[in-house]
């Protein structure tokens, strides 16, 4: 499959990881040695389903528990953060997040933020190739993604011991979703993790201790598997597909069976949002944001709050930003770390003092030309 046919048929796809190169060696180094040391610190801690933090996944019902539909799960995000300075960096920690994971476990946060800029890489030249082959000038989707927020997030999900597997029918997104797990005895129903559909523009799942994650084909309406080994997977999140119709965010979940359950789960995701000045469909994709965040329960009024007054303000207009951070890049010669690229790939002062233009594709070299000789398997 073409990238497009990916994303349009059932909007995900996957990459192998095997190949012998060194930016993939160098990231499934990282992949190990990031899920040993969280383990690690999992079983320091004594985590258990009973001391796990107990957050609930989404569910048609809503979220953090307000349904039948139970996950446990424990997790910790690492912050994609931004130079003090940095035009973006006022937007912290609202947007990018604080700066944080430091003392005795910088070095666990530096090997964060070395995976955070191989996978940015990979990113950027993935929806570089993306765009010519949609016909799209250079930058119209890499540019609003670039130097945007981007969360790595690797979650924990304890044993479950009592009970036996069995099939339950979930509703979801206009869809009913057949999910495996264990009904309790309080009648709860307890799942690895419940259907849903990612915020935001684009996720990797880069990593997981399990093969049970599915995703949902609206055409065959049959859960679909992806293939186990060396691979990471990406898939479409709303806000993408609300800008690129065509292209489906799948409803995906994580099934069990009699051997899954009985260890604990650990996984590594990456999510990748838009600038949150972008505009999508005429509105700040950072609004856009809050308001999903307030929905599912994870932001307050006053955070959004917050949010929207900073992105109504006048210099906070996409193109302004972009201006002044031309300039931030041009004056420190870098870009922030944990980024691959900065905007100076996509966008380039204009004369005059008008506003920035973006380059042309053949004026730019590849990032890292990923795609030169395909070997990814469909």
């Amino acid at each position: 499959m073409s990238l497009i046919e990916d994303l349009e048929r059932r909007g995900w796809t996957r990459w192998p990881t095997f190949a012998e190169d060194p930016f993939f060696e160098e990231l499934v180094t990282l992949r190990s040695w990031l899920t040993s040391e969280f383990t690690r610190m999992v079983n320091d801690a004594h985590m258990n389903a009973s001391t796990a933090t107990g957050q609930y996944g989404f569910t048609a019902d809503g979220d953090e528990g307000e349904g039948d539909v139970r996950e446990i799960r424990s997790h910790l995000v690492w912050n994609q953060t931004l130079p003090d300075g940095h035009p973006l960096s006022e937007s912290m920690p609202l947007f990018y997040g604080a700066h944080h994971l430091s003392g005795i476990m910088s070095g666990f946060a530096q090997k964060c933020e070395r995976l955070a800029e191989l996978l940015d890489l990979f990113t950027l030249e993935y929806f570089e190739k993306l765009e010519a082959e949609l016909g799209l000038e250079f930058g119209k989707i890499a540019g609003n993604i670039a130097m945007g927020e981007r969360l790595l997030r690797f979650q924990w999900y304890p044993p479950i011991s009592d009970g036996e597997v069995e099939e339950f029918m979930l509703p979801v997104h206009g869809k009913v979703i057949p999910v495996a797990g264990i009904r309790k005895d309080n009648g709860q129903v307890q799942v690895r993790v419940s259907p849903h559909r990612d915020t935001g523009h684009w996720t990797w799942q880069v990593g997981a201790t399990d093969a049970q994650l599915r995703f949902w084909d609206d055409h065959t309406e049959q859960p679909a598997s992806p293939p186990v080994g060396n691979f990471i997977l990406g898939n479409v999140g709303d806000f993408l597909e609300l800008e690129l119709p065509g292209f489906r965010s799948p409803v995906h979940w994580v099934d069990m069976d009699e051997n899954s359950r009985n260890t604990p789960r650990v996984s590594i995701s990456y999510f990748v949002h838009a600038r949150p000045s972008v505009s999508t469909l005429g509105r700040p994709a950072g609004a856009r944001l809050y308001d999903r965040l307030l929905e599912l329960g994870y932001a307050a009024h006053d955070e959004r709050q917050s949010a929207i007054e900073l992105l109504d303000r006048g210099d906070w207009t996409d193109a302004e930003l972009v201006r002044r951070t031309l300039h931030w890049e041009e004056d420190n010669g870098f870009t922030a770390p944990g980024f691959a690229s900065g905007l100076s790939r996509y966008f380039e002062q204009a004369v005059m003092g008008s506003l920035p233009s973006r380059r042309r594709r053949e004026s730019v070299p590849p990032l890292r030309d990923f795609f030169s000789g395909e070997t990814r398997s469909t």
